[in-house]
């Protein structure tokens, strides 16, 4: 019988490697054995990204199906966690959400089993419209919940709302490996003006990076970033890096806006990024529904200002205003707007300043702490077991 057992959806998140890693390593440390189940490689919005690193995963796990999730009937997915499930009969099993049906199956089953479910949410409510219906459903999943892993304090609220007890919920950081990432960025930094040439950047720049989709808001930015006042624009440029369905708009909305000074990089590796921010000077992270944006983590780890929107998780734990950067209404340009001339008319030891913040900050937000994290509510549930045994 295994303690814990944690299912996740995909296998191509680099930072959920990171964090299995560090889990895994205290998990062993604490005397609970552990096990990880992976359903499926990628998803189809993450194939024009970049491929699986799966260097950056060390820890044993079983990988139940190749290529990507939506391709998996909900038989076979199924059939296979509950399989996965029975085999290791844990005291603990960790469930990578509600959003899937085949996940309600390993709930139940579960249950019957005799496990302990952990909810791992994400989410926020004002992610996208909520229905009183689907509410209601979740309420169900989350209530047959014992404990709830969130990515923040907007998750925390939304799960909160659906019915689970605060004293339930362990609020588990979201991040980035930061030494990594800094390295590759301190590096890349020497080269600076070579990297700004080659890819014909302005010496000083915005940069956005994740996917083109409309979720994203990169239009709005665009817009916005046509609208500040050309006088303070002339040695700024802005870096899109990613790709997605919209890149084609994108490019002829650009082209449209005359903004010569927009650069497309195309989608990069998590490990290629770094030398990307290593040309630029500010991240902006305009998301209309974005559950944290772990990009924001990356750019505070390499030293950068940040302006990031309303509706990212990541600017409720990340950002103080006016410190290591701004946030912004998602959906007001104008807003966007001023704080992009906010940035543009600030001197250079004020934009190191908020950098140095930014460093201070996100020093705490490690794969390691996550980790951590979560053993305080693995923990919680063992302990509970074993006392209940000794009775």
């Amino acid at each position: 019988m295994t303690d814990i057992l944690v299912f996740h959806n995909i296998l191509w998140p680099a930072y959920k490697g990171a964090v299995f890693s560090q889990l895994y390593r205290q998990a062993q440390a604490s005397g609970f054995t552990i096990s990880f189940v992976q359903i499926a490689e990628t998803e189809k919005g993450r194939n024009s990204l970049s491929s699986v690193d799966l260097a950056i995963h060390q820890y044993p796990y079983q990988l139940l199906f190749s290529g990507c999730y939506e391709n998996i009937s909900f038989l076979r997915k199924s059939l296979a966690l509950s399989g996965a499930l029975l085999r290791h009969r844990p005291k603990v099993v960790v469930l990578p959400g509600f959003s899937d049906p085949a996940f309600w199956v390993l709930l139940l089953l579960g249950r019957l089993a005799g496990c302990r479910p952990i909810l791992t949410f994400d989410s926020q409510r004002i992610d996208r419209p909520r229905f009183p219906f689907r509410e209601l459903v979740k309420t169900i999943f989350v209530r047959l919940c014992d404990l709830g892993f969130t990515y923040g304090t907007k998750s925390k609220e939304y799960l909160q709302a659906l019915g689970m007890a605060e004293q339930n919920i362990v609020v588990r950081v979201q991040a980035a490996v930061n030494d990594e990432v800094f390295s590759i960025y301190s590096t890349a930094r020497q080269s600076r003006q070579h990297i700004q040439k080659e890819l014909g950047l302005k010496s000083r720049n915005f940069v956005y990076v994740g996917r083109l989709s409309h979720e994203k808001n990169v239009a709005m930015l665009l817009r916005s970033f046509a609208r500040v006042p050309l006088p303070n624009r002339a040695s700024w440029g802005l870096v899109i890096v990613g790709d997605g369905p919209l890149r084609n708009n994108l490019r002829e909305l650009t082209a449209s806006l005359e903004l010569p000074d927009v650069v497309f990089v195309g989608g990069k590796a998590w490990r290629e990024v770094p030398a990307i921010l290593a040309a630029a000077d500010v991240l902006v992270l305009p998301s209309l529904s974005e559950a944290w944006g772990l990009v924001v983590n990356e750019a505070m780890a390499c030293g950068m200002p940040v302006i990031v929107s309303d509706h990212c998780g990541a600017a409720f734990d990340l950002v103080q205003h006016g410190v290591n950067g701004f946030v912004f209404a998602a959906r007001s340009q104008d807003d966007l707007t001023n704080q992009l001339s906010a940035i543009l008319l600030k001197e250079d030891r004020e934009l190191i300043a908020m950098g140095d913040a930014s460093r201070r900050i996100i020093a705490n937000f490690t794969p390691a702490s996550a980790a951590r994290q979560m053993m305080t509510g693995f923990s919680r549930l063992l302990n509970a077991d074993h006392s209940a045994t000794q009775r």
